[in-house]
This record gives structure tokens, sequence and C-alpha cells, in this order.
């Protein structure tokens, strides 16, 4: 009897898997071609060009740390080997109302921003612009971004210790709307924080409903 074989670059061969919705790990062979998963199971007519032994390993996706400030890392150091060391291969990066982007030449990187890196890695006026950056010298992880409250104060506002008024609630909504444009998440904030913590509760809620209209996120 003629048997129909799958080609594939690589099959993982006994792995210990824990597949969604299962609640239990089983041992599967797993098959990949390019970027894909194309069979999960026990691959008997699936040839590859490698063959991987998963046995005694587990096998598990790509984690996503969803929380990190690794802005300006993943420019400075690509490679990323604290991240995909432990198998992180997506990284949510603008956390806590810290971001690097968007950032003016002529703007001060103040606390906490500061904590990202030094003054001249602030070099990304526009979310396009750090994805050139990400694209000409590509980290090993992905990167998402969020657009940080208090970097967006620190772009139209010089006095930090007051409220926003609406000429540079205005500016900040710009600012923002231009981000979501160019692929940005959301919209962060860490309001405990001494450069953000006078915001009234219409400056955040005005500048969430520029997210929403892109259907983003909100994380604080």
């Amino acid at each position: 009897m003629n048997v129909t074989r799958i080609a594939a670059d690589t099959i993982i061969r006994g792995a210990t898997v824990y597949n969604y919705p299962a609640h239990s790990a089983q041992q599967l062979d797993v098959a990949i071609a390019g970027d894909k998963i194309i069979a999960v199971g026990e691959c008997h007519n699936v040839q590859a060009s490698e063959e991987v032994d998963g046995k005694d390993l587990v096998l598990a996706p790509g984690f996503i740390d969803v929380h990190t400030h690794d802005d300006l890392e993943v420019i400075r150091n690509p490679e990323m080997l604290s991240k995909i060391s432990q198998g992180v291969t997506t990284v949510i990066a603008g956390n806590c109302g810290v971001s690097a982007v968007p950032f003016a030449a002529e703007v001060r990187a103040v606390e906490p921003l500061n904590l990202l890196g030094t003054q001249s890695e602030f070099a990304f006026a526009q979310l396009q612009d750090y994805r050139r950056a990400l694209q000409k010298v590509p980290a090993k992880v992905n990167v998402a971004m969020l657009i940080g409250h208090t970097c967006l104060r620190a772009q139209v506002m010089e006095d930090l210790s007051v409220a926003a008024n609406e000429q540079q609630l205005k500016a900040m909504q710009t600012l923002l709307d231009t981000a979501m444009r160019q692929g940005a998440l959301g919209l962060s904030s860490g309001l405990a924080y001494q450069n953000a913590n006078a915001a009234s509760s219409h400056e955040v809620t005005t500048l969430a409903k520029v997210v929403a209209q892109y259907q983003g996120v909100y994380a604080t």
C-alpha cells in the first residue's frame, strides 16, 4: 500500500508536549516546515531533512514576556541571550509609562525614562524610526511596543509636576495616534512615579480613548 509522505524541514521526535487544551503532557512528534508547525502526533509519514530526538525533553512554544523594559536593549544587544536562553521569543516593551518611543532629540530623558538607557540612545522620534532600526539589525526576539504615558508627557510638558492642559493633551493625543497607526499595541502608564502622578483622570482617559479607536490595550 502506498503511503503519502509529507515533506518537512524539521521533525522533533518523542518530545513531551503540553498541547492545549489537554491538561496532561503527551509524548508526541512535531513536524515543522518553514515557520509553521504542519503536524503534531505520530508523524510516521513525515520525512524531514533534520530530525531532533526530543526524548526526555519538554517542547513548548516560545514564551511571551509581557512586562519588559527591553525597548533599547533589543537595539544595543540584538542577540538577546538573556531572553532566548529562557525560551522567551517575544517581548512587550514600553511598560509602566516608560517607553523609548516617541522621543524628540531635544527632550531630556527624565526619571524613570532614563532607566532604559543613556540620553544618546533615545533616538526615535516615531515608532516607524524604531522599526527601521530593528529591521536594519534584527533582534533575536519579536518586539511589540506600548507607548508610555510618562514618555508622552515629557515630549510636550516642561513641568511634569502638574496635570496636562488641553493644548498639551491634544499634542499627546497626536503623538499617540501616530504611534498607534504605525503599529503600537497601546498605552501604558506608571501613575505612582513622580513624573506621572500629577496626571488627572481626564488626562489618562482621554489618551486611553485614542487607543480604544484602534482596539489597543491600556496597561497600568
